[in-house]
């Protein structure tokens, strides 16, 4: 797998060689056009030296020569001379007088061609014995060289006044046609060499630097989190072996760091993720930097929601965002307590501080769910009331007839001893809700202790119906039993259960119609068995259904207690249930009855598991 993505990343290596080779014959053109530039300057002024060397030469040459002649400068053989010489060195050649006046020229001949005294090269030779010239011909129209030299020097006497200037002329095209010559081929040379330097520096290239796309392909993979070690390098000892080794030794090392890193953010992961408190962390600007899985359920906001947003944008809740901004402005701990808007309300304690010193990272919420704590506390105001409530009744009636008896009804011996069973019932009432509340705060604490054993459930019917047989018949009621035929023996707490049915018995009978029945019936289904104890009384309200098992909790608080309820009873039911693995529910419908059902396992192996 390594190998073939090397080899994708050596074709992409050498797609960038043209690149680099392109790069190479321009920087290559460039430095020859400059040498050639500076050569050809070079060469121009070496070729115009030889050139006016060879000038002077045949200038030198001809003054002789038309010095020899018998008539000098006037000799009618001088045309016919200057045109040999033309012939033979492929120049112009002139013949002018001390005033200018063309005498002979080589292509002219005798004809006038205008006074060349204000010639610059005839004016620099008669003012310094040399005159050298490079211009465009005025007769001719052709770009020339000129150079000339007087006929005699100044220290020289001019026999018969026939001083003058002898001039010869050569064509820039022939002198120039040289340098182009050499600048093409030096052109050809540096291309070609450019051409072969570049294919013998792309094989050199491509060989050297072959290591490099490997590099960059092992560099992807340490980005990918896949350390993969490098191949092909451990022959070589050059700086590639070097770098290979360093490479690995970073990778060695981020692979380590990773590790770190993983393992540290999974014990975060996970300690969050345990908490059952939130745990929200925001930047300056209120963004969520990170929220665990509780901060998620307390907000009724996703995870995805919540990740890289602003948090008010996702949690419209005013406590909290107030509370955010002022940690973050004042640079402060700030605490506050709301309520959710989302179903079920929840209440929420927060904590909110600065992560650091610095303002720019942002702050840490801490939310505590205290709804439980709340309610368990408000629970508790409520059950001081009412059991300060509940007793004040009794004890109020037994302070009230002892008072009486006090007072002279002793001596009564018509009404004492009523007074006397009114204190003896009011004492029996306050001593069954004291005796109930004992037992069901044993069964909120825990403490409370099962002995399981094989219990008969048509005997425990039979003997419920027994206990409850004469208040029935005072309330013109009847008590009706129905178990299924094969019987109904399962293991549980004796005790426990004869206290389910009595609470339940007592209760329907309580509120059920006179002249009716009060139904016991139970359902064996293997693993568990549900009792149902029904009447057809009054029935339940649908929002009282709710805290029908709450502690001191009466639909009819007048009826109930005229009746010798306490209001513990389903209270003390639902813990019982719960404390042997059971469950219980409640149906009902106003002025249709009321049926309560107890599931309860098998046996103990199931005690601890909720029934479906």
């Amino acid at each position: 797998m390594f190998e073939k993505r090397a080899e994708t990343s050596i074709m992409r290596f050498s797609k960038a060689l043209p690149n680099f080779l392109l790069g190479y014959i321009s920087l290559h053109l460039v430095i020859a056009a400059i040498f050639l530039f500076v050569l050809t300057g070079w060469l121009r002024d070496q070729m115009l030296d030889q050139t006016r060397l060879r000038m002077q030469d045949v200038c030198y040459g001809l003054r002789e020569h038309v010095r020899e002649l018998p008539a000098g400068m006037n000799d009618p053989e001088l045309l016919k001379h200057v045109q040999n010489l033309e012939s033979r060195m492929q120049a112009r050649f002139t013949i002018v007088d001390s005033e200018g006046q063309v005498l002979v020229d080589s292509r002219t001949g005798y004809k006038d061609i205008g006074n060349h005294g204000s010639r610059p090269e005839i004016i620099e030779a008669r003012q310094k014995g040399f005159g050298f010239q490079q211009r465009t011909s005025e007769t001719l129209g052709l770009p020339l060289l000129y150079l000339a030299i007087p006929l005699y020097e100044r220290d020289e006497s001019a026999p018969n006044d026939q001083n003058g200037f002898v001039r010869v002329a050569f064509e820039e095209k022939a002198v120039f046609e040289t340098i182009r010559s050499v600048q093409k081929f030096l052109w050809i040379f540096t291309i070609g060499s450019g051409v072969l330097a570049a294919a013998l520096m792309s094989l050199f290239a491509f060989r050297e630097m072959r290591p490099l796309p490997r590099f960059a392909e092992a560099a992807r993979n340490v980005a990918a989190g896949q350390y993969v070690m490098l191949p092909g390098l451990t022959h070589r000892d050059d700086e590639w072996k070097s770098l290979a080794d360093a490479f690995a030794i970073m990778q060695a090392e981020l692979r380590q760091r990773e590790t770190r890193l993983r393992e540290n953010s999974q014990r975060i992961e996970a300690v969050l993720g345990s908490m059952v408190e939130g745990v929200l962390a925001v930047d300056n600007q209120q963004r969520v930097l990170v929220a665990n899985q509780a901060a998620c359920e307390m907000l009724d906001a996703k995870p995805s929601e919540l990740a890289n947003n602003l948090l008010q944008k996702v949690v419209r809740i005013p406590e909290l965002g107030h509370a955010i901004q002022h940690t973050l402005l004042t640079h402060s701990e700030r605490q506050t307590e709301f309520e959710t808007l989302s179903n079920p309300r929840r209440i929420l304690e927060v904590r909110v501080a600065p992560m650091s010193e610095q303002r720019e990272f942002g702050a840490a919420v801490v939310m505590h769910d205290v709804t439980d704590l709340r309610a368990l506390e408000n629970m508790r105001r409520d059950f001081v009331a009412n059991v300060s409530h509940e007793l004040k009744t009794p004890l109020a009636s037994i302070k009230a007839y002892a008072e009486t008896l006090r007072l002279g009804a002793i001596h009564d011996q018509d009404n004492n001893l009523d007074f006397v069973e009114q204190i003896e019932d009011q004492a029996v009432v306050l001593d069954r809700q004291i005796a109930d509340l004992l037992l069901l705060s044993e069964l909120e604490s825990g403490k409370s202790t099962f002995d399981r054993t094989d219990v008969d459930l048509a005997e425990m019917f039979q003997k419920c119906r027994k206990r409850f047989l004469v208040e029935a018949e005072r309330r013109d009621l009847r008590i009706e039993i129905s178990i299924p035929e094969e019987g109904c023996i399962f293991e549980t707490d004796r005790a426990a259960l004869r206290s389910i049915l009595d609470n339940l018995v007592s209760n329907a009978i309580r509120y059920a119609q006179p002249s009716g029945a009060v139904e016991i019936t139970a359902v064996d289904d293997l693993e568990w068995v549900e009792i149902t104890v029904t009447d057809h009384g009054v029935g339940i309200s649908d929002e009282n259904q709710e805290r029908i098992f709450e502690r001191f909790f009466r639909v009819d608080r007048a009826r109930s207690r005229d009746l010798g309820g306490t209001g513990l009873g389903l209270a003390i039911v639902k813990h019982t249930v719960n404390a042997l693995g059971g469950t219980v529910a409640v149906q009902s419908k106003l002025g249709q009855g009321t049926a309560f059902t107890v599931r309860l396992p098998q046996n103990s192996n199931l005690a601890n598991l909720t029934p479906s």
